[in-house]
């Protein structure tokens, strides 16, 4: 038992003699290296501690990233909805500032020669109906209204006593001047509160009246015939793109001569001159977009 604990003991004396003689050795070659060698081994030390610590930093770092990633992608659909929300915000506030600072064009009419019929044409040689009609058309908006262009034209009205023909040939007009040819007339600028006024000379072709003079009714309109007058005014917003549908003014009068009993009577023998005419407001007779 004694020899075998001496055993040991010298066992790890060796060991610590070893040891002693090992870093012994490592002063000595310590102390004979030149300091260029000692600066190299002395940075090459700091370059690995500094890699060891940036290896744990990089680390705690994935880490907290790939938290956060999960947390974003946990978050992306609140997010998205968000966005919308903050997109559909904008959106409304645009349109209400276009809204509340867009022109907005109106018209009003005046006769200010009546309806003379069996006039000579002007362009060919069939005869028309023909009354001059001013035009006050006034921008009561808050901007400028671009590209104003209007139309109007007197038309008889048809034998069932509609306004048929009428409407439609409005609609074919105002619909293709919705989106106009950019080769085509461009307008012109109106500015707010400051009025363009304007005569138009407009009447259908005597044929045209004819066709529509009522036959074979009660007696006191037979043989005779009514009118409307209908138009339009288009115009575009500055605030709006190029290529946007134009807003329109439609607007359609009878023509009629007031009763002293009230209301008014639309239907006229279609000679001379109709002196009486008026023009009568109807309740749809206008709209605005």
């Amino acid at each position: 038992m004694d020899d075998a604990n001496n055993n040991v003991q010298e066992t790890e004396s060796s060991r610590h003699s070893d040891t002693r003689s090992r870093w012994s050795r490592l002063k000595q070659a310590w102390k004979k290296t030149t300091i260029g060698n000692k600066l190299i081994v002395l940075l090459t030390f700091t370059i690995a501690l500094s890699n060891f610590f940036y290896v744990l930093y990089a680390r705690r770092q994935w880490k907290v990233m790939g938290g956060q990633l999960a947390e974003m992608a946990r978050q992306y659909p609140k997010l998205e909805e968000s966005a919308d929300a903050a997109k559909s915000d904008a959106e409304t506030a645009a349109a209400g500032l276009v809204l509340g600072q867009r022109p907005w064009v109106k018209i009003k009419h005046r006769i200010v020669s009546p309806l003379t019929f069996n006039i000579g044409g002007r362009a060919s040689s069939i005869p028309v109906a023909m009354m001059t009609v001013e035009d006050t058309i006034e921008n009561i908006g808050q901007s400028v209204a671009e590209n104003v262009l209007s139309w109007e034209d007197v038309i008889p009205m048809d034998p069932d006593h509609s306004t048929k023909t009428a409407r439609a040939r409005q609609k074919e007009w105002c619909d293709a001047n919705r989106h106009p040819d950019p080769r085509g007339l461009s307008g012109y600028t109106l500015f707010p509160h400051d009025p363009s006024i304007e005569q138009s000379s407009v009447g259908p072709q005597m044929p045209k009246v004819a066709e529509a003079v009522i036959r074979n009714e009660a007696r006191d309109i037979n043989g005779k015939v009514a009118f409307v007058l209908v138009g339009c005014v288009c115009y575009r917003s500055s605030f709006e793109k190029p290529d946007a549908p134009t807003h329109q003014t439609r607007f359609m009068y009878y023509l009629g001569v007031p009763q002293k009993e009230g209301g008014f009577q639309p239907y006229i023998f279609p000679q001379g001159v109709a002196a009486d005419l008026r023009l009568i407001t109807i309740p749809d007779g206008f709209t605005a977009d």
